[in-house]
């Protein structure tokens, strides 16, 4: 029998469990709403069940340059856009993602058969995915690569030092103006004024604030940015390999380089083993010219590698964050930070 909702509510174009019919509906309404659902006639012994993805490919690019460009207008990057939780959740986003039709074919006797196809469609991102996006691409790249060194064991780094110069080195800078987020307004008051979007609208506006409420906004600010900032680092990173004395190894590099005396240095992490015998991670910087870059392979002894590095940094990543929830930001530093804010934004609004 064709029925057109599924007795287990199981959405048949992704897989999604539903509680009951009219949840059902309203998720193929709201999400499928570019995709029909077509039922063939039904041969005497062999019933045929198509589902059908039609996807509005134009449309879909139409509404996400949209979206992006109203994004990328905003003349300052709000605070709340430095969201950690929505970058990190990029790596498992793509533009361009599979919608499945499913072509089934039942029959009574033993000869069933199922095949699957994929046609392509597009992935509606939401806007919170996008702002991150355009707060990462604003960041200098020279932060990337300072901010790894907290994720090197052996590198005792002062976090809250990390976070003050994070802090400068984003909000305080004069290289790109959108990031100028933050100011003192009032020498006397010490008011600071910040670029904020306030939920639930999407409307982005400077908002005046106290000295003490500026505080605690900033000592949170603090430490979404760095989470910020350090997801950005390590999403960056790329394989690559160095080649010495007939010895291959793998490395995952940052893309930022550094120069000293002519000669381009970049930092690079791989896995070797301690004196325990135990996986642990080593940092380098290494030449550019040392370094093959834009390297990949099938082989499941370079992809298992891959992961045992990712994996290492992922360890690392989330001890530094626990870290940072201990760490207390001092409130004349930050107020000198107001004011070096405001003297680097000086003419722009």
């Amino acid at each position: 029998m064709n029925k057109k909702i599924p007795c287990d509510f199981k959405c048949r174009l992704c897989s999604v469990m539903l509680p009951n019919s009219c949840a059902y509906t309203d998720h193929v309404q709201k999400v499928h709403q570019n995709l029909e659902l077509t039922t063939p006639e039904t041969e005497k012994n062999n019933e045929i069940l198509l589902l059908e993805s039609v996807p509005q490919n134009n449309e879909i690019q139409q509404q996400m340059q949209e979206m992006r460009q109203k994004v990328d207008q905003i003349d300052f990057i709000p605070i709340e856009d430095f969201n950690w939780k929505y970058l990190e959740s990029i790596a498992s986003k793509v533009e361009v993602t599979e919608h499945f039709y499913e072509k089934v074919s039942c029959s009574n006797g033993e000869d069933g058969k199922q095949e699957v196809e994929r046609v392509q469609g597009y992935e509606r991102r939401t806007k919170l995915t996008l702002r991150a996006e355009n707060a990462k691409r604003c960041l200098p790249s020279v932060i990337l690569y300072d901010i790894l060194s907290c994720l090197e064991v052996g590198n005792r780094c002062d976090l809250s030092e990390m976070m003050y110069k994070l802090l400068h080195d984003v909000h305080a800078q004069r290289t790109e103006p959108r990031l100028l987020s933050i100011r003192g307004t009032d020498i006397n008051r010490k008011n600071v004024a910040i670029y904020s979007r306030p939920p639930p609208t999407d409307d982005c506006h400077w908002i005046v604030n106290s000295n003490s409420l500026a505080l605690k906004k900033t000592r949170d600010h603090c430490e979404s940015l760095f989470n910020f900032a350090l997801v950005s680092a390590i999403e960056s990173l790329f394989p690559a390999l160095t080649v010495s004395r007939g010895h291959v190894t793998l490395w995952l590099v940052c893309p930022y380089k550094r120069e000293e005396d002519g000669i381009i240095y970049q930092k690079a992490v791989t896995l070797i083993k301690d004196r325990d015998n135990k996986n642990a991670l080593e940092w380098r910087e290494l030449k550019s010219k040392d370094l093959l870059a834009g390297f990949t392979s099938e082989n499941d002894d370079y992809n298992n590698f891959l992961g045992l590095i990712k994996t290492g940094i992922e360890n690392n990543k989330n001890y530094i964050l626990q870290r940072l929830t201990n760490i207390e930001l001092d409130d004349t530093r930050l107020n000198e930070f107001f004011e070096l804010a405001k003297d680097a934004s000086t003419g722009l609004v």
